[in-house]
């Protein structure tokens, strides 16, 4: 598919415009992915991609998301992680990471908002770095 979401991809540019780091994490074979990165757009969107044939194992594993935290250098609990397959959250949970399930746009807007007030509040700082 080539259906891109707009209102996703104009909160991530306003993230990484904020010094956020946003990556794609994706079960696609390396084929699609450069399609992705180059036809979608998504190498301009995205600060990077993961994707299962880079990796070598697929999401819910959570060496998939493992080899991704071990690949940025940080710890589970610094990042944030959307996707629309509970079972996916789940995998990404195993390692610490804080997860939440994608039902559309209005709920991730609560998620990232409520994520984004813990870190600013649980830092002491005006500015937090997460993913």
């Amino acid at each position: 598919e080539h259906h891109i979401d707009s209102k996703i991809v104009d909160r991530v540019k306003q993230l990484r415009e904020s010094g956020v780091k946003c990556y794609l994490a994706t079960k696609q074979e390396k084929y699609r992915t450069e399609y992705m990165k180059n036809e979608m757009g998504f190498s301009d969107i995205f600060d990077g991609i993961f994707s299962s044939s880079a990796l070598r194992c697929q999401k819910p594993d959570p060496k998939f998301f493992q080899k991704i935290l071990d690949e940025l250098e940080v710890e589970g609990k610094e990042v944030l992680f959307f996707d629309d397959e509970q079972v996916n959250v789940n995998g990404a949970k195993r390692v610490e990471i804080k997860s939440f399930l994608y039902t559309g746009f209005e709920k991730f807007e609560k998620d990232l908002n409520k994520f984004i007030f813990n870190n600013v509040k649980d830092s002491g700082e005006g500015k937090s770095d997460y993913f």
